[in-house]
C-alpha cells in the first residue's frame, strides 16, 4: 500500500531582473570611447550592456548596483536606453537609463577673423553643434569669457598671442573641432608718406612707409578708399588718391585687426593766377615777372608759352619768375603748374 502523500509546498523564488536607475555622465560625443557608470539593481553576472541597441565595447562589473561601460559610436545624434542584461533577463526601459549622443561642434566662421597681438576683443564663432562649449583654444592659448549664444554662435574674448595664423580649436561635450583659423596682427603703422599732397581730382601715387602694412585690406583718404594699392613689403605699399575736395584728409591703412594711425594728406584745387607784372618784355627773356594768384604754395613749374621758366615761390599768391627767351615776338599764355593742376593763363607779350 502506498503512502499518503503530505502535502509539501514548494516556493520558486526567480532572481530579480536587473535595473538601470542613472548614469554617470548622461551625454558624449557621436565618436563614443567614454565610460559611463551605470548605477542599478542586480547587476551582477551582467553578460551585455547596449547603448540603443549597440553593444559597449567593453564594460565591467564594480558590484550588483554599479558598472562602468565604454560608450559604443554612433551615427546619429540623440537620445538612447542603456540596457543591462544578465542571464535572468534585461533591465526594463526608464527615463533614469537614457543617455543623449551630442553632435561634435562644427564652426563655419570667425568674425573678426583677426586681432592685434594684445588680444581683448570678443570674436563672434558661428556653425552648429556648438551647445555645450567648454573652452575655445587659439592655437595652445585659451579664450576668455566664453558665452554660448546658441547652438549656432558662441562668443569668445582673444588672449593675447605672438605675430602669427593659428588654428581655432572648439571643445563642446561632443568633440572637438579645428577647422578654424585666426591671425593676430601687429598694429599698423605710418610713418611717412610721399608725397603728402594731390590733385582733388585724384591719381596721385602716394607712397606709405612704416609698419605692420603687410596685412592691410584698404587704404581711406579721409572716409574715400583709395583707387589702387599695392603692398610691397611689411614697411611700404604704395596707393593711388581718390578724388576729393581741397583741403587736408587723414591717410590711414586698415588691416582686418585695426585702424593705424592717421597722417595727413592735402588735396589740392588748380592754382588761380590773377595777373603778372608785367606784361610785357624782350624777347631775349631776362626780365624778372611777378604772378599773383593764389594756390601758388606747391608749385612744380611756370611756362611761357611752352618754355620753361626760373621762379621762386614767395608765399601762396606770389611767384616771382625769370621770362625766358622766345623766337617769336607777339603774345604767349603764362600758367602755373601745381600738384592740383594747370591755372588758367595770363598773356605776356613779347616785344
Amino acid at each position: 500500500m502506498l503512502a499518503a502523500d503530505t502535502g509539501n509546498v514548494w516556493t520558486w523564488n526567480p532572481t530579480p531582473t536587473p535595473t538601470v536607475t542613472s548614469l554617470s555622465p548622461v551625454s558624449g560625443p557621436l565618436s563614443g570611447g567614454n565610460v559611463v557608470t551605470v548605477t542599478g539593481t542586480n547587476l551582477t553576472g551582467t553578460i551585455s550592456v547596449t547603448f540603443g541597441g549597440v553593444t559597449a565595447p567593453f564594460f565591467v562589473v564594480l558590484s550588483s548596483t554599479a558598472l562602468n561601460a565604454t560608450v559604443p559610436a554612433s551615427t546619429v545624434a540623440g537620445t538612447v536606453d542603456v540596457v543591462v542584461t544578465t542571464p535572468n533577463g534585461s533591465s526594463p526601459i526608464n527615463p533614469g537609463d537614457q543617455y543623449t549622443y551630442i553632435a561634435g561642434p562644427a564652426p563655419t566662421a570667425v568674425e573678426p577673423s583677426a586681432d592685434l597681438i594684445s588680444g581683448g576683443t570678443q570674436v563672434a564663432i558661428t556653425g552648429s553643434g556648438l551647445t555645450g562649449t567648454t573652452s575655445v583654444l587659439f592655437g595652445t592659448i585659451p579664450g576668455t569669457a566664453i558665452n554660448v549664444v546658441s547652438d549656432s554662435e558662441v562668443d569668445v574674448t582673444t588672449p593675447s598671442h605672438a605675430i602669427g595664423t593659428v588654428p581655432i580649436t572648439v571643445t563642446s561635450t561632443g568633440g572637438t573641432n579645428s577647422s578654424l583659423t585666426f591671425t593676430f596682427e601687429a598694429p599698423p603703422i605710418i610713418s611717412t608718406i610721399t608725397p603728402a599732397f594731390g590733385s582733388t581730382a585724384g591719381g596721385t601715387a602716394v607712397s606709405i612707409s612704416g609698419a605692420g602694412l603687410s596685412n592691410t585690406n584698404e587704404v581711406l583718404f579721409g572716409a574715400t578708399p583709395a583707387t589702387a594699392q599695392a603692398i610691397i613689403s611689411d614697411n611700404q605699399l604704395t596707393a593711388t588718391s581718390p578724388p576729393g575736395p581741397a583741403g587736408l584728409a587723414p591717410v590711414t591703412v586698415v588691416t582686418d585687426a585695426a585702424f593705424s594711425d592717421a597722417v595727413p594728406f592735402t588735396y589740392l584745387g588748380a592754382p588761380t593766377l590773377a595777373a603778372l607784372s608785367p606784361t610785357t618784355g624782350s624777347r631775349l627773356g631776362g626780365n624778372n615777372v611777378t604772378l599773383t594768384g593764389s594756390g601758388f604754395t606747391q608749385a612744380t613749374a611756370v611756362t611761357f608759352d611752352t618754355s620753361g621758366a626760373l621762379f621762386t615761390v614767395e608765399d601762396d599768391g606770389t611767384i616771382t619768375a625769370v621770362a625766358p627767351a622766345h623766337v617769336a615776338l607777339g603774345a604767349v599764355p603764362v600758367t602755373v603748374t601745381t600738384p592740383g593742376g594747370i591755372s588758367g593763363p595770363q598773356t605776356y607779350t613779347y616785344t
